[in-house]
């Protein structure tokens, strides 16, 4: 026989077709007469059923439900996502994409998976994140449960404490900030370090289906299927070497998805675990931003070529122009915070933006309609102004809203942050919206809550 045939099914029924005259091959595995790649006859553990589906699903929208993606997918989520168990199982799994360019802070170009995608990349996350924390040192806050950049700002303070013995001595803080470090990861180290890690400590019976989605996910090259929905005059003046476009095949991971969060974070982990384990340097990392506190500079830079040379090999590059060294009771710039002898003030810019807030909705006519995201986008700045030294700022925000919100919010003194007045809050602006009678909802909620009650004491 002169067909070839190759390693996966056509979808659900079908078996792939691949034959030398270019005719589709239609024959139905289950019957007895078929053909069918050998994957398919192999003898796994376990399948991805679909009660892991729904599970992984409800963790996947929890962030995400009010968004035109989740909302579609939701509509006939019970059939999307036995298509998808169906896929995973097939190894048939083909995520798709889009990418945007967002212009605040800064241009970043971001890729978004489709919601098959989300869902597969948070069943990754579930059962990854507890093996790399494991592995991982403490030094390192980025996407991490219990870090973040507080802690790790306040990892930093206390290093410039401690290296300094309480500003009383000379001690010195070394800037290094990786260039275009999401750009230029290169897919096969990454794929390889992950691979390691399942194989070495994950144990669950659905091994196979891990390292095929970690597969998918990583060599998913979105920009060979992507749309863009963002005009393309945005990419003329984005600069080439951020954009993952112009990177060739096997170079480049995406700002968006959650895998490389994952997967970025962990490669420097050697590097990080040699900083601090090895070297014993007092060390701090949060993405591709990193400092150092030492008490000899003259004996630290020298270990720079060494430490340019580690980073090379990772196929990661330490920015040339944002390489600095100064005194450690100087001023100090790190994740939009700035840190002067143990004071926290956020950056400029972040209260700049909070003001040109202000004035956008100062500018509004203010109505119902408007309040939750009022206090969407003014908590937000409010949070980041109550976790440092910035209450005199928080005080001046407050002011410079218009005293026509006021109508519809108010400032919780005690938490630093606006709120809903009483009749204006999201339960009363369903009501009044869909004309609701709230002690109904009330009565219902006592009635399902006394319900759940009897039904436990009785399974008591």
């Amino acid at each position: 026989m002169s067909a070839w045939w190759s390693s996966g099914r056509n979808n659900i029924n079908n078996s792939w077709y691949a034959n030398n005259n270019g005719n589709i091959d239609n024959n139905n595995f289950y019957n007895s007469q078929r053909c069918a790649p050998l994957v398919n006859f192999i003898n796994r553990k376990r399948f991805m059923t679909i009660s892991d589906a729904i599970d992984t699903y409800l963790v996947c929208r929890s962030n995400k439900r009010r968004s035109s993606d989740s909302i579609m997918y939701e509509i006939h989520y019970e059939r999307n996502l036995v298509r998808l168990c169906a896929a995973v199982n097939d190894r048939s799994l083909q995520p798709t994409a889009y990418v945007f360019i967002t212009m605040r802070p800064r241009p970043r170009e971001v890729f978004a998976s489709d919601m098959d995608g989300r869902i597969a990349q948070h069943y990754i996350d579930q059962r990854l994140r507890p093996l790399l924390d494991a592995r991982m040192t403490a030094r390192s806050f980025n996407n991490r449960v219990g870090y973040g950049p507080d802690v790790a700002v306040n990892r930093f303070i206390e290093d410039l404490w401690e290296v300094s013995e309480g500003f009383t001595r000379e001690a010195w803080v070394v800037y290094g900030d990786l260039q275009g470090f999401f750009p230029n990861v290169s897919l096969d180290i990454a794929y390889r370090q992950i691979r390691g890690v399942i194989e070495e400590d994950y144990h669950g019976d659905d091994k196979d289906d891990l390292l095929y989605l970690v597969l998918i996910a990583i060599y998913s090259f979105p920009t060979k299927h992507c749309y863009r929905k963002s005009p393309r005059h945005f990419w003329e003046d984005y600069p080439r070497e951020k954009s993952v476009f112009s990177k060739p095949d096997g170079i480049g991971s995406t700002l968006g998805f959650l895998i490389w969060q994952n997967a970025n974070n962990y490669l420097l982990n050697d590097f990080d675990h040699r900083q601090t384990d090895n070297y014993g340097f007092h060390y701090v990392r949060y993405v591709d931003d990193m400092r150092w506190v030492v008490q000899d500079k003259e004996a630290f830079l020298p270990m720079m070529h060494g430490i340019r040379e580690e980073l090379e090999s990772l196929h990661c590059t330490l920015h040339p122009r944002k390489f600095r060294c100064q005194r450690a009771d100087a001023k100090h710039e790190f994740i939009g915070r700035h840190i002067c002898c143990g004071r926290v003030h956020c950056s400029r810019r972040v209260r700049r933006n909070a003001f040109e807030a202000v004035r956008r909705f100062n500018a509004m006519h203010p109505r119902p309609a408007l309040v939750e995201k009022f206090l969407c986008t003014m908590n937000s700045y409010t949070g980041l102004f109550r976790n440092v030294d910035e209450f005199g700022t928080l005080r001046r925000l407050a002011e410079a809203v218009s005293e026509r919100w006021y109508r519809y919010v108010e400032l919780d003194g005690r938490r630093m942050c606006f709120v809903a007045r009483p009749e204006y809050r999201h339960k009363e602006l369903l009501a009044m919206r869909y004309d609701l009678k709230l002690n109904k909802i009330s009565r219902k909620k006592r009635n399902d809550k006394r319900g759940n009650q009897r039904t436990g004491a009785q399974a008591a």
